[in-house]
């Protein structure tokens, strides 16, 4: 499964970099997992949630269904100002493949507004299914 994770995650951040919109907007602060503690705001954090297998029955892996949480996160904001961003970044990830990645496919909408040590976060993005050919 790291293999695929791997895979996933270099799509998701190749996709993201490569882009000369969104490129301009975070610059290369797109993080897995979580952002750093000092990071300048916008950036993008991507999250796999869910990792599926499908194994054929002598134990081989057919393929994986890797789903994932890629948001933009803005701070003291609204999200008026990371709506343009989120918006290139589901132009950008949805019907994206590359290599492996068979696909990457946004399944919901994501949204969240959390207050943290007196500071306001924003985030809006999407749940992503990327399916990644099996080894």
């Amino acid at each position: 499964m790291s293999t695929e994770l791997s895979t996933a995650a270099t799509h998701i951040y190749s996709k993201i970099t490569g882009d000369a919109t969104l490129a301009a907007a975070v610059g290369n602060r797109v993080y897995e997992d979580a952002a750093p503690s000092k990071t300048v705001y916008p950036c993008i954090v991507f999250s796999c949630i869910t990792p599926n297998d499908s194994v054929s029955v002598g134990g081989v892996t057919i393929k994986s269904d890797l789903d994932y949480t890629i948001k933009v996160v803005g701070q003291n904001s609204s999200y008026a100002l990371i709506d343009p961003v989120a918006a290139r970044l589901k132009a950008v990830l949805h019907h994206s493949e590359s290599g492996n990645v068979l696909s990457c496919i946004r399944e919901k909408p994501f949204n969240r507004s959390y207050e943290l040590n007196g500071v306001q976060y924003h985030e809006r993005g999407g749940i992503y299914r990327i399916m990644i050919q099996g080894a």
